[in-house]
């Protein structure tokens, strides 16, 4: 019955510590999803801003020809020229923007999946602790509920017989 015991009282604390193991898997896991949906909304806005910004030059540049119509033809070509750069940088910074959106979405998925994985490894592991557990705990519960009845009947056999003796000496008594 004790080495019963033991074993069970080793798969509670098998148990505890796989269940604390799977807190920490899903911390770090809701942890990874907030830091991509930071990273993801920084880049987004990073990249709305860029495109009105983008808007603003092509309407800039959209007043600068018609303002320079009237003024002469060269000054009008030197600011095309010149807004035409500043779109090809923004264009190019966008483009990195992207491109570094998308290495940090496969890079996330990455992490998901390990965390994931992790976790279905963790929950696993628990289930076993758990089968394991409910496998030695049965036989050993039955043994216990057994050992019990066994008990009380005694117990209440003890009862009968004292009142019992008690009865006969106070019929000696009486004698």
């Amino acid at each position: 019955m004790t080495a019963n015991y033991t074993k069970s009282k080793s798969l509670l604390v098998n148990l505890k510590k796989s269940r604390k193991e799977q807190d920490v898997i899903g911390a770090h896991f809701h942890g990874a999803n907030d830091a991509y949906a930071k990273q993801v909304s920084c880049s987004q806005e990073s990249e709305s801003k860029l495109q009105a910004r983008q808007s603003y030059l092509d309407e800039d540049l959209a007043s600068n020809i018609s303002a320079q119509h009237s003024d002469g033809a060269d000054d009008c070509f030197l600011k095309t020229v010149s807004n035409g750069l500043n779109e090809q940088i923004l264009f190019r910074h966008l483009a990195s923007l992207r491109s570094f959106l998308g290495e940090l979405k496969v890079g996330q998925v990455k992490e998901i999946a390990n965390l994931r994985k992790s976790s279905a490894a963790a929950e696993q592991k628990l289930a076993g602790n758990v089968n394991s557990f409910v496998l030695d705990i049965g036989p050993t519960d039955g043994q216990v509920v057994s050992e019990l009845a066994r008990a009380d009947k005694a117990s209440k056999r003890m009862l009968h017989y004292k009142m019992h003796r008690l009865q006969l000496k106070e019929e000696q008594q009486c004698k």
